[in-house]
């Protein structure tokens, strides 16, 4: 818990979501092509090789 004297010497900032696009566009069965899959490494040598892929939309319309 912050003390009065930190909130006054810096105010808490407000936190900004950042705006991601929206490819599905609220349509969770939208057609895509799959573009690259990789196995991403982490530095951490207990965790998992986490499997990431990108896909790129089908839709002409962006």
């Amino acid at each position: 818990m912050t003390t009065v004297k930190q909130l006054i010497r810096n105010a808490r900032q407000p936190i900004r979501n950042a705006q991601k696009p929206a490819a599905l566009k609220g349509c969770p069965q939208r057609r895509g092509t799959c573009a690259r899959v990789y196995v991403r490494l982490v530095q951490i040598m207990t965790s998992n090789k986490y499997k990431k892929i990108e896909v790129s939309m089908i839709s002409t319309n962006e």
